[in-house]
């Protein structure tokens, strides 16, 4: 006879991501529109140019990001998914609702931390490309340190009247996120130093082996 539940039943739990969760969704759907324009506008390109599939791609992270969304709304945060076999997970029979909070608090965590890699790992993927494509050899053919290589994308071989000033903030600040996953959300800096980025009309300091807790949602999946 199998075990009873010894916890009670419920109701639909709250998240205190549910906001977040919809910002994320609404920025996914963004993104995506984004992507499909640009597919539109890189067919002279071969179907599978890393000038196109990087768009298909981010657009395929998206639709992922938004289906781990989902799950996390219909069924994570419904207490019966929690309270009875689900043919998925084996859950302990006394989880309480603050425990199981957390572990939906912890899962939005893990799709936030998977979009905003995977979207930068496309990124940082197609310039390295880009580069090694108009100038091999430059820039340890496309291998040296990021920063280096979309400096040097676009200020010298990408010239454009207006400038790329905007851009490169963007993905100093991009890189900066980025790194502080690898980091466990510490900044860490191999000259010791410490680094300030305004982006979003806001100024953002880094502090060298300090923990950035300070960083809204909707930075980093704006980005």
């Amino acid at each position: 006879m199998q075990e009873p539940f010894l916890a009670s039943a419920g109701a639909n739990l709250p998240s205190l991501n549910s906001k977040g969760m919809g910002e994320l969704a609404k920025t996914c759907g963004m993104l995506q529109q984004q992507c499909r324009d640009a597919w539109v506008r890189t067919a002279c390109f071969e179907q599978f140019d890393f000038r196109r599939t990087v768009f298909a791609k981010i657009s395929s992270i998206c639709d992922d990001t938004v289906l781990a969304l989902a799950f996390q709304a219909r069924c994570l945060m419904h207490s019966r998914f929690w309270r009875q076999p689900n043919g998925i997970i084996d859950i302990p029979r006394r989880i309480t609702d603050h425990d199981i909070q957390v572990k939906v608090e912890g899962f939005f965590g893990f799709i936030r931390t998977a979009f905003t890699h995977l979207v930068f790992s496309q990124v940082e993927t197609t310039l390295r490309a880009f580069l090694r494509a108009i100038a091999p050899g430059t820039v340890g053919d496309g291998t040296g340190e990021f920063k280096n290589i979309y400096e040097c994308l676009l200020r010298t071989y990408l010239l454009r009247a207006e400038g790329w000033d905007s851009e490169i903030v963007a993905l100093d600040f991009f890189r900066v996120i980025r790194n502080l996953i690898h980091n466990n959300g510490f900044y860490l800096n191999r000259r010791a130093a410490n680094v300030e980025i305004e982006h979003g009309g806001k100024l953002y300091r880094f502090e060298h082996n300090q923990h950035a807790d300070f960083l809204p949602l909707p930075v980093v999946s704006m980005l």
